[in-house]
C-alpha cells in the first residue's frame, strides 16, 4: 500500500521542540559534562541540554547540570542566550535566532564554576528534499498465535547532485490525548479529591462536589513518540541522489496511536555530525546486545577552551526536509480491532540481574542483523521450585516485538545420575517445572536439553551446585538525594554482611528482591470504546454486568484483585569487586529501594541473596556485567561476548545465554513507612492513572459522580497492571 502519509517511531532525537535524552553513563566516578543541542533551518525554538555522565549504578537516571550561561552563536556576531526552562534544559526564544543555509553555528557554555566550553561551528547545508512518504500494513503472529499489527514506513528521497549526502532519518509520531485533571484524587492522609488548577474545577467544601471556575488548560494535549535510535544514510546507496525506500520503522497498532499526525524527516548533516551520529549508531547496535562488542568512542564536537577535560555529547547544525501525513484507523483493514489502551507504569528497583525465585527477568538479546540465533536463559537452584527456561530469539534492533519466543518440541532439566522433569509451556516459550518436581541438590550436576521443532537439539554443559556459604546480615541507610533544582527524593540504600566458603572456590552472583503487595479493582474495569465507554469486568475479578440493569453481579471470588509485585533490574552484581579477608565481604552494597508509593503502600519485603557459581558461570555473568557496563555509554566499548555454556547437538550453531546451577543463601527483613525517619510525607503520590472515563459533553458530572464513589483504584487485574506480578503468597512473606 502507498500512500502520501505515515507515522512514527525511529530516530535520535525531537528537533522540532526537544531532543530525546540518550543514556551518557560510567561505570565509575568519573562523571564528564554531557551536551546535546541542536539548530535548524526550521522554526524554533531550539533546546540544549546540559547533563552529567550518570554512575551505572545510580538510582537517578541522568544528573541535571545549571549553567551561568548557554548561548548559540552563528559566525557573523549574532547570537542568543538561552533560558533555562528546567533543570539543565535551556531553549531559545521561539521569535529568536533561527538557523539559515550556508551559515555555521556553535554553543557556548559557562558553568557555575567558570569552566567554558564551546562547540566547534557547524555549517547548515541542504537537506535534499522528500519525495514520498508511505506505509505497508503487517500482520506479526507469535508461534502461540497471538496476533499483533503495526504500519510499517518508508520514505522515498533525494539527496543532493552537488556535494555531500549526509543525512540523519527520522519518524515522528504526534497524537492528541484527553484527559479528566479535575478528577486527581490526593491519597493521603486519607483519600480526597484535589482537582488540578489547571483544570479549571474547583471542590466546593459545602458540598464536596466539582465546581466549575474557567475551560481546562491541561485536559488536551498532543504527545510526540520518538526512539533514541540513530538512523543515518550509510545502508542506503545513493543512485542519482535518490534513496528508494528507506525503512523508517513501525508504528504499532495500538490505542492512542491514531488520533492524530507523523512526520517523517531528512536532516543534513556536517561529515563530522555524520561520522558521529554514525558512531552512535554502531554503538547502539552493539549496545543493544550482550554479546556483541560496540564500537569505538563517538567524538564530541564541544571542547573546553581551557585546558584538557573529555566532554561528550554533539551541537549541529541542519537543514530539515519534511513529509506530514496522518493515520487513522480509518487505515486499518477491516476486522481489525486496536486493542486497549496499555496497563500502568510500572515501577522499577535498582538491583540485580535476574529474578530466580520463580521466573527469569528478561536480558535484551538482540542484533543489528537478519542472523537470529537461539537464547536460552534458565537455572535450578536447592532452593525450592519451580524453575523456569526461557526460550526466544535474538531480535533485530529495529524490530517492534521486544523479543521471539520460541516454543520447543520438549524441554528437560537433568542430573548427572539421570532423573529429569520435563517441562510445562506456561506461556509462549516459557517453561516451567512443577512446584513439587525436580530440586537441586548440593555437589550434583544439571543441564537442559532442548529440543526445538525443527528437529534441533540443544544441550548445556553440565553445571554443579556448590556451596553458597551464608548472609550473615542485611541492612540499611537511609539516604536523602536533592537535585540542582532542590528537587528532593529519598531511597534506602542496602547493604549484606556475607561469609564465602573457607576452602574451594568463591564466585558468586549477588542480587537484591523488592517484594510488595498490591490490591486492585478489576471489576471496574472500564472499555474505552467510542463514543461512549462501557463497563466491561475482568472475568477474574468475580463479577459480571447484568445486561438488564447495566450493574456488576457477583459470581466467585476475585482470582486477580491480589498481588506480590517482585521489582529486579537486569543489571549483574558479582563478587569482583570485593576483597575477600577470612572468607568475608563487608558492606556489600546490592542496591537501592526508592522510596516510592507502591513499595510503602503496605510494606516491600527484601531479600539478599547469595548464589553460588561454578568458574564458568562466574565469567558469564562477569562479562554480562562489563556489557552493561559499557552498554550503558555511547562511549564507552563493551568487553568481549559472553560465553554460553548451550551447544548444539550436531553441528555448529551460535546460542546465546546460560544454563546454571546454583545454591542460595539469602536473608530476609521488611520495610515499611513506619522505617522512613521523615514518616509517610516523604512518600510520593503514584505514578499518573491513564484516563478511565471521559465526561459526556452534555452530562459531566454523571461520570464524576461515578469515579468518586470508589476513592483511588485502579481498574485493572494486578496481573496485566503489574509486571513481575504473581497471585501466590510468598512463602516468606508474613
Amino acid at each position: 500500500m502507498r500512500a502520501n502519509r505515515a507515522i512514527l517511531f525511529f530516530t535520535i532525537v525531537i528537533f522540532d521542540s526537544c531532543i530525546d535524552e540518550l543514556d551518557y553513563s560510567s561505570p565509575n566516578d568519573s562523571l564528564q559534562l554531557v551536551v546535546d543541542g541542536f539548530i535548524t533551518d526550521a522554526p524554533g525554538p531550539y533546546i540544549v541540554r546540559l547533563t552529567n555522565t550518570r554512575r551505572a549504578n545510580s538510582f537517578f537516571p541522568f544528573r541535571t547540570v545549571s549553567a551561568k550561561s548557554v548561548t548559540i552563536s552563528d559566525t557573523e556576531g549574532n547570537s542568543e542566550q538561552l533560558t533555562e526552562k528546567d533543570a539543565g534544559v535551556y531553549q531559545t526564544s521561539p521569535t529568536g535566532i533561527r538557523g539559515q543555509m550556508g551559515k555555521d553555528y556553535f554553543v557556548r557554555i559557562e558553568l557555575n564554576d567558570g569552566k567554558v566550553y564551546q562547540s566547534t561551528p557547524e555549517k547548515i547545508t541542504p537537506a535534499g528534499k522528500i519525495d514520498t512518504a508511505y506505509f505497508e500494513f503487517e500482520k506479526v503472529v507469535s508461534q502461540k498465535g497471538i496476533v499483533n499489527h503495526q504500519f510499517r514506513i518508508f520514505m522515498d528521497s533525494r539527496g543532493n547532485t552537488e556535494g555531500d549526502n549526509y543525512f540523519l532519518w527520522k519518524l515522528i509520531g504526534t497524537y492528541k490525548v484527553i484527559t479528566s485533571p479535575e478528577l486527581h484524587i490526593l491519597l493521603r492522609p486519607k483519600p480526597i479529591k484535589d482537582p488540578r488548577p489547571c483544570s479549571g474545577f474547583v471542590v466546593i467544601p459545602q458540598t464536596n462536589k466539582l465546581g466549575y471556575v474557567h475551560p481546562c488548560e491541561c485536559c488536551q494535549c498532543w504527545a510526540s513518540k520518538v526512539d533514541s535510535k540513530a538512523n543515518v544514510s550509510d545502508n542506503y546507496i545513493v543512485s542519482n541522489a535518490q534513496f528508494k525506500k528507506v525503512d523508517m520503522g513501525v508504528i504499532p497498532v495500538e490505542f492512542w496511536f491514531f488520533w492524530e499526525k507523523t512526520m517523517v524527516q531528512q536532516l543534513s548533516l556536517s561529515k563530522s555530525a555524520y561520522t558521529y551520529w554514525k558512531t552512535v549508531k554502531d554503538q547502539q547496535d552493539g549496545a543493544q546486545s550482550l554479546f556483541q562488542p560496540a564500537i569505538g568512542k563517538a567524538r564530541s564536537n564541544i571542547q573546553l577552551v581551557t585546558g584538557e577535560e573529555e566532554v561528550q555529547g554533539y551541537f549541529f547544525a541542519a537543514s530539515v526536509a519534511k513529509k506530514v501525513f496522518f493515520l487513522s484507523y480509518l487505515d486499518i483493514p477491516l476486522g481489525v480491532i486496536i486493542p486497549d489502551p496499555p496497563p500502568l507504569p510500572q515501577i522499577i528497583l535498582f538491583a540485580s540481574i535476574i529474578l530466580f525465585d520463580s521466573c527469569i527477568d528478561v536480558l535484551d538479546y538482540s542484533s543489528p542483523n537478519d542472523n537470529l540465533q537461539l537464547v536460552v536463559d534458565g537455572f535450578i537452584s536447592d532452593a525450592p521450585g519451580p524453575y523456569t527456561v526461557r526460550l526466544s530469539r535474538t531480535r533485530r534492533t529495529a524490530d517492534f516485538l521486544p523479543f521471539i519466543s520460541v516454543s520447543a518440541k520438549s524441554v528437560k532439566i537433568f542430573d548427572a545420575d539421570g532423573n529429569s522433569e520435563q517441562l510445562t509451556e506456561k506461556d509462549a516459550g516459557v517453561y516451567q517445572t512443577s512446584p513439587t518436581g525436580i530440586r537441586g541438590q548440593m555437589g550434583k550436576e544439571y543441564f537442559v536439553r532442548i529440543e526445538l521443532n525443527d528437529g534441533k537439539v540443544f544441550q548445556s554443559t553440565p553445571e554443579k551446585i556448590t556451596p553458597a556459604g551464608r548472609v550473615d546480615t542485611a541492612y540499611y541507610e537511609f539516604e536523602k538525594i536533592v537535585s540542582d533544582k532542590n528537587i528532593t527524593r529519598y531511597q534506602f540504600r542496602i547493604f549484606m554482611d556475607s561469609h564465602g566458603n573457607t576452602e574451594g572456590d568463591n564466585y558468586f552472583l549477588w542480587k537484591l528482591i523488592g517484594t510488595y503487595k498490591v490490591i486492585t479493582s478489576p471489576e471496574l474495569y472500564i472499555l474505552l470504546t467510542r463514543p461512549v465507554p462501557q463497563k466491561r469486568p475482568r472475568p477474574c475479578s468475580g463479577f459480571v454486568l447484568i445486561p438488564a440493569t447495566n450493574k456488576l453481579g457477583y459470581v466467585h471470588p476475585c482470582e486477580c484483585c491480589q498481588c506480590w509485585v517482585n521489582q529486579v533490574d537486569s543489571k549483574a552484581n558479582v563478587n569482583d569487586n570485593y576483597i575477600i579477608s577470612n572468607a568475608e565481604f563487608k558492606k556489600v552494597d546490592m542496591g537501592v529501594i526508592p522510596v516510592e508509593f507502591w513499595y510503602f503502600w503496605e510494606k516491600t519485603m527484601v531479600t539478599v541473596q547469595q548464589l553460588s557459581l561454578s568458574k564458568s558461570a562466574y565469567n558469564y555473568w562477569k562479562t554480562v556485567k562489563d556489557q552493561k557496563d559499557g552498554a550503558r555509554s555511547l562511549f564507552q566499548p563493551s568487553i568481549g561476548k559472553a560465553r554460553s555454556n548451550i551447544r548444539l547437538t550436531t553441528g555448529e550453531e551460535e546460542v546465546q545465554g546460560y544454563f546454571f546451577a546454583a545454591s542460595v543463601a539469602k536473608k530476609v527483613f521488611f520495610l515499611s513507612y513506619l522505617d522512613i525517619p521523615l514518616g509517610p510525607v516523604a512518600i510520593p503520590e503514584p505514578p499518573g492513572l491513564p484516563p478511565r472515563f471521559i465526561p459526556k459533553p452534555d452530562d459531566p458530572q454523571s461520570l464524576i459522580d461515578e469515579y468518586y464513589t470508589e476513592p483511588f483504584v485502579i481498574r485493572e487485574s494486578c496481573l496485566l497492571a503489574f509486571r513481575h506480578s504473581t497471585t501466590e503468597k510468598p512463602a516468606d512473606w508474613k
